[in-house]
């Protein structure tokens, strides 16, 4: 069940009758009743054709902002400084978007 205002990014991953009632970021695994997220959907990544550079890019990014307990901004500044400046730009649109 997905509630009516929430939104799900790219290449998520929901656990059927999971019930999604906050956004969830793209490229994330998400389960559980209250719904949580748990981890990053790597095999989705790979099966969608990613390279194995811009997911290992991708899970950095998840790890900074969702396992080290940083906000959103100050992970996004760590993991800048490891990403190219032009996939950045579009990843992190994706993810300040659906967050």
């Amino acid at each position: 069940m997905v509630h009516q205002f929430a939104h799900i990014g790219a290449h998520v991953m929901i656990g059927g009758g999971a019930k999604v009632r906050i956004d969830v970021p793209p490229f994330i695994k998400a389960d559980r009743d209250p719904l949580s997220f748990l981890g990053l959907n790597s095999v989705g990544l790979i099966r969608r054709g990613f390279e194995k550079e811009r997911i290992d890019e991708i899970h950095e990014i998840y790890r900074a902002i969702y396992l080290r307990g940083m906000n959103f901004f100050t992970g996004i500044g760590i993991c800048g400084k490891r990403v190219q400046i032009l996939s950045r730009q579009k990843l992190y649109s994706g993810i300040y978007k659906k967050v």
